[in-house]
């Protein structure tokens, strides 16, 4: 029991210094930039913190489903800059929950171009509420990238519903008419003017139409002014009249038609879509009889007259331009806010206007700002427009320190520290990078220590950081840069050695390389090699492999194969001891057979099979010694003695190739041999044939008259085509006696 207590008193000690480790820890997930409680990690969720920034903030909040938002995206299209366009998001309330809802608005990014009719709202269940959202561009281009983000408020925590993205074109068309000003002159009533021309253009380009063009007269002539039809227009176009191109732009004619005389004013009205000038006005005037155009009294000098000549401009206003516009004899002689004029100054942060001169031209220019704002555009109509508080030299830190209206603009080198093995320095969104020298890499993601991971022979970084030397069925290393195959997995190999394969040839090594379709050795090859490996070595034989099986392409010459045993190969050889002829008409001649007793063998193996041979011999009786002995003993025999496996054959022709006949005396006959004799007469039967005896002339009894038997014999000897050749020659014996 004791033991017991001791246990849990230690466990609940342990428990209770967990607790204090735990309240004391540093909260690592809070300010976490984030657009959606996806970003979180869990238990924690996505809001708006005090300056508008989305940062995760522990704690759960609700997931209501069925609020949804439109559009998806806002288009304000061309707006003119000083101009207001306004677009409708509506949000419908058919959460799940079936409760009102709150809801808040704001922007991604802070722009002051853009703003919100409300920022927050309650919805009831199944209402839409409808809140418009404008752009007042201040600039002439697309708007910065921007979305409007619309949030879900519960319980004072804030979750994302959706971003629309918001799209618009800031666009500053001016439009101009030249001249601004027509003095048609001093003109005798009744009298018309030569017509004049007034241009009417977009000088900056821009959405711009001309939607009207008309004449206001002045009809108090005693104050100056003009009657009816004293002032005409012509070549007006069809309205309205587009001109949006930059510098596009029309023509109208004018007219001064005095019916009185004395000064005859009136106003030109060109209505149009620019907000800073909807009703473009040109003076037309005319005079009758007074000091000629352009042409002023500035001395007071009666004696000279009208002798300061001088064409008023800016409808006689002095402005900053280096000319008398005013025509009083003196040039910018207006204080300087008069000739720099920029209505309400105070709200456009400007201290101060100077009119200069630049290159000759006379300007008006900020010369002072209130503290902490900046002319940078140089635009006067906007002021000091660009708010920022300079702090320093310019530094990679995603702020324009120099306030000049650029933001990290200077050479990294130059902004950021030197860094281990690296080359050089670039500032990316705030944030000093650099390149790595070669064969380093930056593989902990922290530029503090620059590029601190040799490449070179890194098995876990090998040429490029995370690439591991984890090759297929294969033991990996990084040499150079280069992940290499140091051995293979049993029963794989390298075969293509492309290391980013590993071993990809899966193959079980049988030995030396055999033909039979298989590769043996494991080289990637089957039945290659060397040929007398492949196959059998017989002599006077030329192997093959195809398709796995050895085969006999060619024969030494004179050795041939009679078998088809691959293993003996060409195992024949041809053989004859008197090579015959190859026709019948064509026979080897053996010559003449003339002794009493002669004979004569052949020996023959007929190779190639289907070879025949064809020999002749002349068999010569001798009549005159048949007659002085009384009897003739002329025979001759042609004997295929030996004939193995009985495969020769032999056909013999008398005198004669012919076919067939009488001279075709013998045809493959299986008793392989052919005798003519005359010398087989026996006893004195008169009726019996044969010359042995025989008498030499007249009408002897029993005895027949001797002949000349005289004879040439061609033989053939062949091969039987049913018959299994042989290496074994046949051996053919002619005998003869006469």
């Amino acid at each position: 029991m004791k033991s017991r207590l001791h246990i849990l008193y230690l466990v609940f000690s342990l428990l209770s210094l967990s607790f204090v480790l735990l309240t004391c820890s540093q909260d690592f997930y809070a300010d976490i930039p984030c657009t959606s409680n996806s970003d979180c990690p869990k238990g924690y969720h996505c809001e708006a913190n005090e300056l508008g920034n989305m940062t995760c903030v522990k704690g759960e909040t609700e997931q209501i489903a069925g609020i949804s938002v439109l559009p998806d995206e806002v288009n304000f299209g061309d707006v003119q800059i000083r101009d207001k366009k306004t677009e409708q998001i509506s949000i419908i309330n058919k959460s799940t929950t079936k409760s009102k809802v709150s809801i808040a608005l704001d922007f991604a990014n802070k722009s002051d171009e853009l703003s919100l009719e409300k920022k927050t709202i309650s919805i009831n269940y199944n209402d839409t509420v409808k809140v418009g959202v404008s752009y007042s561009p201040k600039k002439t281009g697309s708007m910065a990238p921007n979305q409007l983000n619309v949030f879900l408020v519960v319980n004072g925590n804030s979750q994302k519903i959706k971003g629309i993205t918001l799209y618009g074109n800031g666009i500053d068309p001016t439009i101009v008419a030249e001249p601004d000003t027509l003095d048609f002159g001093e003109l005798y009533p009744g009298n018309k003017s030569e017509l004049k021309t007034i241009s009417i253009s977009n000088s900056t380009g821009g959405l711009l139409k001309v939607s009207k063009i008309y004449i206001l007269e002045n009809s108090d002539v005693d104050a100056g002014g003009s009657e009816i039809s004293e002032f005409e227009l012509s070549d007006v176009p069809i309205l309205p009249y587009d001109i949006s191109e930059k510098g596009s732009f029309f023509e109208i004619k004018a007219q001064f038609k005095p019916k009185t005389a004395g000064d005859k004013i009136a106003t030109l009205i060109i209505e149009n879509t620019d907000v800073d000038n909807p009703k473009l006005s040109v003076q037309l005037k005319g005079k009758g009889g007074t000091c000629q155009p352009n042409y002023y009294d500035i001395n007071g000098k009666p004696e000279d007259g009208c002798e300061y000549y001088c064409n008023p401009k800016l409808k006689g206003v002095d402005f900053c331009d280096g000319e008398d516009n005013d025509c009083d004899g003196e040039i910018d002689n207006a204080v300087e806010d008069d000739l720099c004029p920029l209505a309400d100054k105070s709200k456009k942060h400007v201290v101060h206007l100077s009119c200069i001169d630049i290159n000759g031209q006379k300007e008006c220019v900020i010369s002072e700002c209130e503290a902490n704002y900046w002319d940078l555009n140089g635009k006067m109509d906007d002021g000091c427009e660009a708010v920022c508080e300079k702090t320093g030299p310019e530094i990679c830190d995603g702020k324009d320190n120099d306030c000049n209206g650029k933001t990290d603009e200077i050479n990294p080198n130059m902004m950021c520290p030197a860094a281990p093995n690296t080359t050089e320095a670039f500032c990316n969104q705030g944030k000093c990078e650099y390149t790595c020298v070669l064969k380093y890499g930056n593989c902990n993601n922290d530029w503090s220590d620059g590029c601190e991971t040799k490449l070179q022979d890194n098995d876990e970084n090998c040429g490029e950081c995370g690439k591991r030397c984890d090759l297929p069925n294969a033991i990996g290393k990084c040499e150079d840069i280069q992940c290499k195959v140091v051995s293979c997995k049993n029963g794989f190999f390298d075969i293509n050695k492309d290391p980013t394969d590993g071993c990809e040839y899966q193959c079980s090594p049988q030995g030396q390389e055999k033909c039979n379709g298989v590769d043996d050795d494991c080289d990637g090859n089957t039945d290659n090699g060397d040929i007398r490996i492949l196959c059998p070595t017989a002599s006077n034989t030329t192997y093959t492999c195809d398709k796995g099986q050895c085969k006999i392409v060619a024969c030494g010459n004179g050795w041939y194969d009679l078998n088809g045993n691959i293993e003996d190969g060409c195992e024949c050889q041809a053989y004859s001891s008197l090579a015959g002829g190859d026709s019948c008409e064509n026979p080897v001649d053996l010559g003449n057979f003339d002794s009493a007793t002669q004979s004569y063998t052949i020996q023959t193996n007929l190779l190639p099979v289907g070879k025949s041979a064809f020999y002749r011999a002349r068999f010569v009786d001798n009549l005159n010694e048949d007659i002085t002995n009384g009897l003739d003993k002329f025979h001759i025999t042609i004997r295929i003695e030996n004939n193995p496996q009985n495969q020769y054959r032999m056909d013999i022709y008398e005198n004669s190739c012919a076919p067939s006949g009488k001279y075709h005396l013998y045809q493959n006959c299986a008793e392989q041999d052919y005798s003519f004799a005359t010398d087989f007469r026996t006893g004195s039967d008169p009726d019996a044939t044969g010359e042995n005896p025989c008498y030499g002339s007249g009408n002897v009894p029993n005895k027949n008259q001797c002949s000349d038997d005289s004879m040439s014999v061609t033989f053939k000897i062949y091969r039987d085509p049913h018959a299994t050749p042989t290496c074994e020659s046949a051996s053919i014996r002619i005998n003869f006696t006469r």
